[in-house]
């Protein structure tokens, strides 16, 4: 179950965790014209660069961030993941994970499943692209064994 706002839908099992902030976007309170209407936030489009900046900060600020601290990876639809130390752009990897706090870790999805995790005893987060090649070559368990090894990460401490 999930609970949703105009620009995003929060995920109704991390709303017990306020210090967390978690959310899908929708289509709704941006600025982009058709055919993008209205809250594109996909920098690989034809749009225009300012209205997708402009939808950023608006989708950043309803989770309580700036754009700056938004981090988000060209993804390849494959099973490479990234320990994410500063906010900023990445290329070539499918699930981003960090236990830094005010970093937003965006993945993009079309057809594809975004999953989110959040490991409450070491205060650490992924965020995973799983499209089926990624599912296929184990994007998931990957992650939460990387998350074992970078944070102590174990799977009965999280929520996803």
């Amino acid at each position: 179950m999930t609970t949703m706002t105009t620009m995003t839908i929060q995920p109704k099992i991390f709303t017990q965790f306020p210090q967390l902030a978690a959310g899908q976007s929708t289509r709704h309170g941006g600025v982009s014209q058709a055919p993008f209407h209205s809250l594109n936030l996909g920098k690989s489009t034809t749009d225009d660069s300012s209205n997708v900046a402009e939808n950023r900060r608006r989708f950043c600020a309803e989770l309580g961030f700036q754009p700056e601290q938004m981090t988000w990876s060209k993804q390849i639809h494959g099973d490479q993941i990234a320990q994410v130390i500063k906010p900023g752009g990445h290329e070539g990897f499918d699930a981003l994970v960090t236990n830094v706090p005010g970093i937003l870790l965006a993945v993009s999805v079309a057809d594809c499943t975004p999953i989110l995790v959040y490991d409450g005893r070491n205060q650490a987060v992924a965020a995973i692209h799983a499209g089926w090649r990624g599912t296929v070559s184990g994007i998931v368990a990957s992650t939460m064994i990387f998350m074992e090894k970078a944070f102590g990460t174990k799977g009965e401490d999280c929520f996803a």
